[in-house]
């Protein structure tokens, strides 16, 4: 995109931003996602701008994008929630990942695998991390647990690199500020 093509963008859909963030707010009902939806809406826009024309509704243009993104996340995220149910049971139900050491009893056990994100942690560690949302936890799982790449969890998903990037900052973050305390008395830190 040319110089002036930028300048063209920035002068015109950039005044909009925060008329599409109570937009996008009112579609999702959450400041996060909000952002989220009016970055990637954003990012389309930028990266369509040779076909708006100039003179036109710039801002009908934007709530238009920003609508079909709502709409293609929403449908994504449908398909997400049933993919993530599934690692979660798959997950849970691993018979390497549930194996009980020699030394434990099946009570025991079950009493510490209370699902996929309670394998081998403490309450404390259970209890943070099943207070983050899901679309947080998954990635959490996928990236810190299950080791896929950024990349990998994206394919996965059908989600964004960056949505991947910012929801595993975030749901780190997340588990950070619930767990600060109990690493303190753990002597983690």
């Amino acid at each position: 995109m040319s110089t002036n093509k930028k300048r063209s963008f920035e002068e015109e859909a950039l005044p909009h931003m925060s008329a599409l963030y109570g937009m996008a707010l009112k579609y999702t009902h959450n400041e996060m996602e909000a952002e989220d939806l009016v970055q990637d809406s954003l990012i389309k826009a930028y990266n369509s701008f040779d076909s708006y024309e100039e003179g036109t509704n710039c801002r009908a243009w934007l709530f238009r994008i920003l609508t079909n993104t709502f709409i293609n996340k929403y449908r994504r995220n449908k398909r997400e929630h049933a993919y993530i149910d599934k690692i979660i049971t798959d997950f849970a139900d691993d018979p390497i990942l549930t194996a009980a050491p020699a030394d434990k009893s099946l009570e025991s056990l079950e009493s510490d695998v209370k699902g996929a994100e309670s394998f081998a942690f403490s309450d404390e560690i259970v209890h943070a991390f099943n207070a983050i949302s899901s679309e947080f936890k998954s990635i959490v799982i996928l990236a810190d647990l299950q080791e896929f790449s950024y990349k990998e969890i994206a394919d996965k998903l059908h989600i964004p690199l960056g949505t991947v990037m910012s929801r595993l900052f975030r749901g780190r973050q997340m588990l950070k500020k619930s767990l600060t305390a109990y690493a303190a008395t753990a002597g983690y830190c």
